[in-house]
Protein backbone atom coordinates (compact mmCIF):
# COMPACT_ATOMS: atom_id res chain seq x y z
CA UNK A 1 0.00 0.00 0.00
CA UNK A 2 1.23 3.49 -0.88
CA UNK A 3 0.48 5.34 2.36
CA UNK A 4 1.21 8.81 0.97
CA UNK A 5 -1.24 8.30 -1.90
CA UNK A 6 -3.89 6.79 0.38
CA UNK A 7 -3.64 9.74 2.77
CA UNK A 8 -3.64 12.24 -0.12
CA UNK A 9 -6.87 10.71 -1.42
CA UNK A 10 -8.33 11.25 2.05
CA UNK A 11 -7.18 14.88 2.13
CA UNK A 12 -10.58 16.44 1.28
CA UNK A 13 -12.14 14.65 4.25
CA UNK A 14 -9.26 15.68 6.56
CA UNK A 15 -9.72 19.30 5.47
CA UNK A 16 -13.49 19.04 6.03
CA UNK A 17 -12.98 17.65 9.54
CA UNK A 18 -10.55 20.43 10.37
CA UNK A 19 -12.88 23.18 9.11
CA UNK A 20 -15.90 21.72 10.89
CA UNK A 21 -13.93 21.67 14.14
CA UNK A 22 -12.61 25.17 13.50
CA UNK A 23 -16.17 26.49 13.73
CA UNK A 24 -16.86 25.01 17.18
CA UNK A 25 -13.75 25.87 19.25
CA UNK A 26 -13.89 25.15 22.98
CA UNK A 27 -11.18 25.84 25.59
CA UNK A 28 -10.49 23.92 28.76
CA UNK A 29 -11.06 20.43 30.09
CA UNK A 30 -14.64 20.24 28.87
CA UNK A 31 -15.17 20.52 25.11
CA UNK A 32 -18.60 18.87 24.67
CA UNK A 33 -19.32 19.82 21.05
CA UNK A 34 -15.80 18.94 19.93
CA UNK A 35 -15.91 15.61 21.76
CA UNK A 36 -19.35 14.79 20.32
CA UNK A 37 -18.04 15.50 16.82
CA UNK A 38 -15.05 13.19 17.33
CA UNK A 39 -17.21 10.42 18.75
CA UNK A 40 -19.57 10.74 15.80
CA UNK A 41 -16.75 10.33 13.30
CA UNK A 42 -15.31 7.35 15.20
CA UNK A 43 -18.77 5.77 15.16
CA UNK A 44 -18.87 6.13 11.36
CA UNK A 45 -15.53 4.31 11.19
CA UNK A 46 -16.70 1.52 13.47
CA UNK A 47 -14.09 2.36 16.11
CA UNK A 48 -15.16 1.83 19.75
CA UNK A 49 -14.30 4.68 22.10
CA UNK A 50 -14.20 5.49 25.80
CA UNK A 51 -15.06 8.74 27.58
CA UNK A 52 -14.39 10.03 31.10
CA UNK A 53 -16.25 11.92 33.82
CA UNK A 54 -13.61 14.50 34.71
CA UNK A 55 -12.95 15.85 31.21
CA UNK A 56 -13.95 15.56 27.57
CA UNK A 57 -11.01 13.37 26.59
CA UNK A 58 -11.59 10.32 24.42
CA UNK A 59 -9.56 7.16 23.89
CA UNK A 60 -10.17 4.59 21.19
CA UNK A 61 -8.51 1.33 20.23
CA UNK A 62 -7.68 -0.13 16.82
CA UNK A 63 -6.30 -3.65 16.46
CA UNK A 64 -7.33 -7.01 17.83
CA UNK A 65 -4.02 -8.81 18.29
CA UNK A 66 -1.79 -8.64 21.34
CA UNK A 67 1.59 -7.03 20.84
CA UNK A 68 3.12 -3.58 20.84
CA UNK A 69 0.67 -0.77 21.63
CA UNK A 70 1.38 2.58 19.97
CA UNK A 71 -0.31 5.71 21.30
CA UNK A 72 -1.28 8.50 18.88
CA UNK A 73 -2.23 11.74 20.63
CA UNK A 74 -4.00 14.88 19.45
CA UNK A 75 -4.99 17.84 21.61
CA UNK A 76 -8.45 19.24 20.86
CA UNK A 77 -8.93 22.39 22.98
CA UNK A 78 -9.04 25.93 21.64
CA UNK A 79 -8.18 29.37 23.04
CA UNK A 80 -10.32 32.23 24.41
CA UNK A 81 -9.24 34.35 21.43
CA UNK A 82 -11.73 36.12 19.13
CA UNK A 83 -11.12 35.16 15.52
CA UNK A 84 -10.42 37.98 13.08
CA UNK A 85 -10.09 35.92 9.91
CA UNK A 86 -12.92 36.23 7.40
CA UNK A 87 -13.00 32.67 6.09
CA UNK A 88 -16.29 30.88 5.51
CA UNK A 89 -15.43 28.49 8.35
CA UNK A 90 -14.32 31.13 10.87
CA UNK A 91 -15.40 30.76 14.47
CA UNK A 92 -18.15 33.07 15.73
CA UNK A 93 -18.42 31.96 19.37
CA UNK A 94 -15.64 34.14 20.81
CA UNK A 95 -13.10 31.31 20.97
CA UNK A 96 -10.64 30.22 18.29
CA UNK A 97 -8.44 27.36 17.21
CA UNK A 98 -5.52 29.78 17.12
CA UNK A 99 -2.92 27.05 17.70
CA UNK A 100 -3.89 24.36 15.22
CA UNK A 101 -5.49 21.82 17.53
CA UNK A 102 -8.39 21.45 15.09
CA UNK A 103 -5.81 20.27 12.55
CA UNK A 104 -4.28 17.84 15.06
CA UNK A 105 -7.67 16.19 15.58
CA UNK A 106 -8.31 16.01 11.83
CA UNK A 107 -4.88 14.42 11.25
CA UNK A 108 -5.58 11.80 13.92
CA UNK A 109 -9.06 11.07 12.56
CA UNK A 110 -7.44 10.50 9.17
CA UNK A 111 -4.94 8.09 10.69
CA UNK A 112 -7.77 6.34 12.53
CA UNK A 113 -9.74 5.81 9.33
CA UNK A 114 -6.82 4.34 7.38
CA UNK A 115 -5.65 2.15 10.25
CA UNK A 116 -9.15 0.85 10.90
CA UNK A 117 -9.45 -0.13 7.23
CA UNK A 118 -6.19 -2.10 7.61
CA UNK A 119 -6.83 -3.40 11.11
CA UNK A 120 -6.29 -7.00 10.08
CA UNK A 121 -2.67 -6.14 9.18
CA UNK A 122 -1.79 -4.95 12.68
CA UNK A 123 0.29 -7.24 14.89
CA UNK A 124 -0.45 -5.03 17.86
CA UNK A 125 -2.77 -2.18 18.69
CA UNK A 126 -3.07 1.58 18.27
CA UNK A 127 -4.55 3.69 21.04
CA UNK A 128 -5.99 7.01 19.90
CA UNK A 129 -5.87 9.73 22.55
CA UNK A 130 -7.93 12.89 21.98
CA UNK A 131 -6.90 15.23 24.79
CA UNK A 132 -8.53 18.44 26.07
CA UNK A 133 -6.90 21.38 27.85
CA UNK A 134 -3.36 21.37 26.55
CA UNK A 135 -3.32 25.17 26.69
CA UNK A 136 -3.72 25.30 30.47
CA UNK A 137 -1.45 22.24 30.86
CA UNK A 138 -4.11 20.25 32.72
CA UNK A 139 -5.37 17.79 30.13
CA UNK A 140 -2.56 15.26 29.90
CA UNK A 141 -2.06 14.80 33.63
CA UNK A 142 -5.83 14.58 34.13
CA UNK A 143 -6.06 11.84 31.50
CA UNK A 144 -3.07 10.08 33.04
CA UNK A 145 -4.89 10.03 36.37
CA UNK A 146 -7.69 8.18 34.56
CA UNK A 147 -5.25 5.52 33.38
CA UNK A 148 -5.44 6.24 29.65
CA UNK A 149 -2.02 4.65 29.07
CA UNK A 150 -3.22 1.35 30.59
CA UNK A 151 -5.55 -1.48 29.51
CA UNK A 152 -3.80 -2.06 27.19
CA UNK A 153 -0.55 -0.49 28.31
CA UNK A 154 0.92 1.92 25.76
CA UNK A 155 4.53 1.11 24.82
CA UNK A 156 5.36 4.42 23.17
CA UNK A 157 3.64 7.51 21.76
CA UNK A 158 3.64 9.82 18.76
CA UNK A 159 2.33 13.37 18.50
CA UNK A 160 2.88 16.40 16.29
CA UNK A 161 2.14 20.11 16.02
CA UNK A 162 1.22 22.11 12.92
CA UNK A 163 1.88 25.75 12.09
CA UNK A 164 5.14 27.60 12.45
CA UNK A 165 6.03 26.71 16.01
CA UNK A 166 9.64 26.87 17.22
CA UNK A 167 10.48 29.30 14.46
CA UNK A 168 10.49 26.43 11.99
CA UNK A 169 9.81 27.54 8.43
CA UNK A 170 10.46 26.63 4.83
CA UNK A 171 8.34 24.76 2.34
CA UNK A 172 4.81 23.83 3.34
CA UNK A 173 4.65 20.24 4.51
CA UNK A 174 8.18 20.14 5.91
CA UNK A 175 8.65 17.88 8.93
CA UNK A 176 10.95 19.12 11.69
CA UNK A 177 12.28 16.73 14.31
CA UNK A 178 14.76 16.61 17.16
CA UNK A 179 15.93 14.03 19.68
CA UNK A 180 16.23 15.02 23.33
CA UNK A 181 14.64 18.23 24.59
CA UNK A 182 12.20 19.78 22.11
CA UNK A 183 10.04 21.92 24.40
CA UNK A 184 10.88 23.41 27.77
CA UNK A 185 9.11 22.82 31.04
CA UNK A 186 6.50 25.47 31.79
CA UNK A 187 5.61 26.49 35.35
CA UNK A 188 3.63 29.52 36.41
CA UNK A 189 4.19 31.02 39.85
CA UNK A 190 2.31 33.32 42.18
CA UNK A 191 3.90 34.87 45.26
CA UNK A 192 1.85 36.75 47.87
CA UNK A 193 3.78 38.95 50.31
CA UNK A 194 2.02 39.88 53.56
CA UNK A 195 3.35 43.22 54.80
CA UNK A 196 1.96 45.77 57.25
CA UNK A 197 -0.15 48.64 55.96
CA UNK A 198 0.17 52.20 57.19
CA UNK A 199 0.39 55.86 56.26
CA UNK A 200 2.85 56.85 53.56
CA UNK A 201 4.23 59.59 55.83
CA UNK A 202 5.34 57.04 58.45
CA UNK A 203 6.87 54.12 56.58
CA UNK A 204 8.82 53.15 59.71
CA UNK A 205 5.53 52.16 61.34
CA UNK A 206 4.63 49.87 58.42
CA UNK A 207 6.32 47.21 56.33
CA UNK A 208 5.90 48.03 52.67
CA UNK A 209 5.34 44.77 50.71
CA UNK A 210 6.21 46.61 47.50
CA UNK A 211 9.76 47.13 48.72
CA UNK A 212 9.94 43.43 49.58
CA UNK A 213 8.60 42.52 46.13
CA UNK A 214 11.21 44.68 44.40
CA UNK A 215 14.05 43.02 46.30
CA UNK A 216 12.57 39.57 45.76
CA UNK A 217 12.24 40.12 42.02
CA UNK A 218 15.87 41.21 41.82
CA UNK A 219 16.98 38.10 43.70
CA UNK A 220 14.84 35.77 41.60
CA UNK A 221 16.23 37.20 38.38
CA UNK A 222 19.68 36.09 39.46
CA UNK A 223 18.81 32.42 39.77
CA UNK A 224 19.15 31.60 36.08
CA UNK A 225 22.22 33.75 35.44
CA UNK A 226 24.11 32.69 38.58
CA UNK A 227 22.96 29.20 39.48
CA UNK A 228 21.94 27.35 36.30
CA UNK A 229 24.71 26.16 34.01
CA UNK A 230 24.97 28.15 30.79
CA UNK A 231 24.42 25.10 28.55
CA UNK A 232 20.92 24.42 29.95
CA UNK A 233 18.49 26.93 28.36
CA UNK A 234 16.37 28.42 31.16
CA UNK A 235 14.31 31.55 31.72
CA UNK A 236 12.58 33.04 34.76
CA UNK A 237 10.29 35.93 33.92
CA UNK A 238 8.25 38.14 36.25
CA UNK A 239 5.18 39.25 34.32
CA UNK A 240 3.19 41.17 36.92
CA UNK A 241 3.15 42.86 40.29
CA UNK A 242 -0.05 43.97 41.99
CA UNK A 243 -0.29 46.07 45.16
CA UNK A 244 -2.36 48.88 46.63
CA UNK A 245 -5.60 50.49 45.51
CA UNK A 246 -4.19 53.53 43.74
CA UNK A 247 -4.14 55.77 46.81
CA UNK A 248 -1.06 58.00 47.14
CA UNK A 249 -0.88 57.95 50.92
CA UNK A 250 -1.55 54.32 51.86
CA UNK A 251 1.09 51.65 52.18
CA UNK A 252 -0.70 48.44 51.14
CA UNK A 253 -1.02 45.31 53.21
CA UNK A 254 -0.04 42.85 50.48
CA UNK A 255 1.76 42.60 47.18
CA UNK A 256 1.46 39.85 44.59
CA UNK A 257 4.13 38.82 42.10
CA UNK A 258 3.38 36.50 39.17
CA UNK A 259 5.42 35.04 36.34
CA UNK A 260 6.78 31.89 34.79
CA UNK A 261 9.88 29.71 34.78
CA UNK A 262 11.01 27.45 31.96
CA UNK A 263 13.92 25.10 31.35
CA UNK A 264 14.79 22.23 29.04
CA UNK A 265 16.27 20.05 31.75
CA UNK A 266 14.14 18.12 34.31
CA UNK A 267 16.76 18.44 37.06
CA UNK A 268 17.16 22.18 36.44
CA UNK A 269 13.39 22.51 36.67
CA UNK A 270 13.25 20.91 40.12
CA UNK A 271 16.26 22.95 41.25
CA UNK A 272 14.73 26.26 40.16
CA UNK A 273 11.35 25.56 41.76
CA UNK A 274 13.08 24.63 45.00
CA UNK A 275 15.42 27.64 44.96
CA UNK A 276 12.60 30.08 44.22
CA UNK A 277 10.94 29.17 47.50
CA UNK A 278 14.24 29.36 49.37
CA UNK A 279 14.98 32.82 47.95
CA UNK A 280 11.47 33.97 48.80
CA UNK A 281 11.74 32.70 52.39
CA UNK A 282 15.11 34.39 52.87
CA UNK A 283 13.83 37.69 51.51
CA UNK A 284 10.72 37.55 53.69
CA UNK A 285 12.82 36.83 56.77
CA UNK A 286 15.10 39.78 56.00
CA UNK A 287 12.16 42.20 55.93
CA UNK A 288 10.17 40.54 58.70
CA UNK A 289 7.17 39.60 56.60
CA UNK A 290 5.47 36.38 55.56
CA UNK A 291 5.25 35.16 51.99
CA UNK A 292 3.73 32.21 50.19
CA UNK A 293 4.48 30.81 46.74
CA UNK A 294 2.33 28.54 44.61
CA UNK A 295 2.80 26.95 41.21
CA UNK A 296 -0.78 26.73 39.92
CA UNK A 297 0.00 24.70 36.81
CA UNK A 298 2.95 23.48 34.83
CA UNK A 299 4.49 20.63 32.92
CA UNK A 300 7.89 18.97 32.48
CA UNK A 301 10.01 19.48 29.35
CA UNK A 302 9.20 17.44 26.26
CA UNK A 303 12.05 14.97 25.83
CA UNK A 304 11.98 12.99 22.58
CA UNK A 305 13.19 9.41 22.83
CA UNK A 306 15.95 8.62 20.32
CA UNK A 307 14.56 5.24 19.23
CA UNK A 308 10.95 6.41 18.82
CA UNK A 309 12.16 9.49 16.94
CA UNK A 310 14.10 7.19 14.63
CA UNK A 311 10.91 5.22 13.96
CA UNK A 312 9.03 8.37 12.96
CA UNK A 313 11.83 9.92 10.87
CA UNK A 314 12.42 6.67 8.96
CA UNK A 315 8.70 6.50 8.23
CA UNK A 316 8.66 10.14 7.13
CA UNK A 317 11.36 9.34 4.55
CA UNK A 318 8.82 7.08 2.83
CA UNK A 319 6.34 9.97 2.68
CA UNK A 320 8.44 13.09 2.06
CA UNK A 321 11.52 13.94 0.01
CA UNK A 322 14.69 14.23 2.08
CA UNK A 323 14.87 18.01 1.69
CA UNK A 324 11.53 18.32 3.52
CA UNK A 325 12.70 16.41 6.59
CA UNK A 326 14.85 18.66 8.74
CA UNK A 327 16.49 18.20 12.11
CA UNK A 328 15.99 21.22 14.38
CA UNK A 329 19.23 22.73 15.59
CA UNK A 330 17.62 24.38 18.62
CA UNK A 331 14.85 23.57 21.05
CA UNK A 332 12.06 25.98 21.92
CA UNK A 333 11.18 27.52 25.27
CA UNK A 334 7.51 26.87 24.59
CA UNK A 335 5.72 24.25 26.68
CA UNK A 336 3.54 21.25 25.77
CA UNK A 337 1.84 18.98 28.26
CA UNK A 338 2.36 15.87 26.13
CA UNK A 339 5.48 15.82 28.32
CA UNK A 340 3.39 14.22 31.08
CA UNK A 341 2.76 11.24 28.80
CA UNK A 342 6.43 11.13 27.83
CA UNK A 343 7.47 10.83 31.47
CA UNK A 344 5.55 7.54 31.56
CA UNK A 345 6.36 6.09 28.14
CA UNK A 346 8.95 7.02 25.50
CA UNK A 347 7.66 9.25 22.75
CA UNK A 348 8.37 11.47 19.78
CA UNK A 349 6.84 14.89 19.14
CA UNK A 350 7.42 16.38 15.69
CA UNK A 351 6.50 19.63 13.91
CA UNK A 352 4.71 19.86 10.55
CA UNK A 353 5.22 23.30 9.04
CA UNK A 354 2.15 24.76 7.35
CA UNK A 355 1.82 28.34 8.60
CA UNK A 356 0.50 30.71 5.94
CA UNK A 357 -0.64 34.34 5.57
CA UNK A 358 -4.07 35.37 6.77
CA UNK A 359 -6.62 36.93 4.43
CA UNK A 360 -4.89 40.29 4.87
CA UNK A 361 -1.66 38.90 3.41
CA UNK A 362 0.28 38.88 6.70
CA UNK A 363 1.50 35.72 8.44
CA UNK A 364 0.64 35.80 12.14
CA UNK A 365 2.01 33.74 15.04
CA UNK A 366 0.22 31.12 17.09
CA UNK A 367 -2.37 32.42 19.59
CA UNK A 368 -3.16 35.43 17.38
CA UNK A 369 -6.71 36.13 16.19
CA UNK A 370 -5.47 35.97 12.60
CA UNK A 371 -3.38 32.78 12.92
CA UNK A 372 -3.79 30.72 9.75
CA UNK A 373 -2.59 27.38 8.41
CA UNK A 374 -2.53 25.70 5.03
CA UNK A 375 -4.71 22.65 5.59
CA UNK A 376 -3.93 21.18 2.17
CA UNK A 377 -0.84 19.45 3.64
CA UNK A 378 -2.46 17.99 6.76
CA UNK A 379 -2.71 14.61 5.05
CA UNK A 380 1.06 14.36 5.37
CA UNK A 381 0.71 14.23 9.15
CA UNK A 382 -1.82 11.45 8.76
CA UNK A 383 0.49 9.58 6.37
CA UNK A 384 3.48 9.85 8.71
CA UNK A 385 1.46 8.52 11.65
CA UNK A 386 0.11 5.62 9.62
CA UNK A 387 3.47 4.79 8.04
CA UNK A 388 5.17 4.73 11.44
CA UNK A 389 2.53 2.40 12.85
CA UNK A 390 2.64 0.01 9.89
CA UNK A 391 6.44 -0.03 9.85
CA UNK A 392 6.45 -1.13 13.48
CA UNK A 393 3.41 -3.40 13.84
CA UNK A 394 2.15 -3.97 10.30
CA UNK A 395 2.21 -7.47 8.87
CA UNK A 396 3.31 -6.40 5.39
Amino acid sequence: MNIERTARELSPMIIAWRRDLHQIPEPGLFCPRTAAYIRGELDKMGIPWQTYENHSGITALIGKKEGTVIGLRADMDALPVREENQTEYASVNGNMHACGHDAHVAILLGAAKILKEHECELNGQVKLIFQPDEEELEGAKTMLADGVLENPKVDYMLALHVGGIAGAGGEKGTLFWKTGALFASSDNFRIVIQGKSGHASTPFLAINPISVAVQLIENLQGLVSREVTYNVPSVLTVTGITAGNGAYNIIPETAEVVGGVRTQDPEARQYLLKRMKEVMDACAAEFGVSAEIEFPNGCPPVINDAKVTEYLVNAARKILPEDRIEELKFSTMGGEDVSYFFTQVPGCYALLFNACPSDDGVQYPHHNGRFSIDDSVLYLGTAIFVQTVLDQIGSC
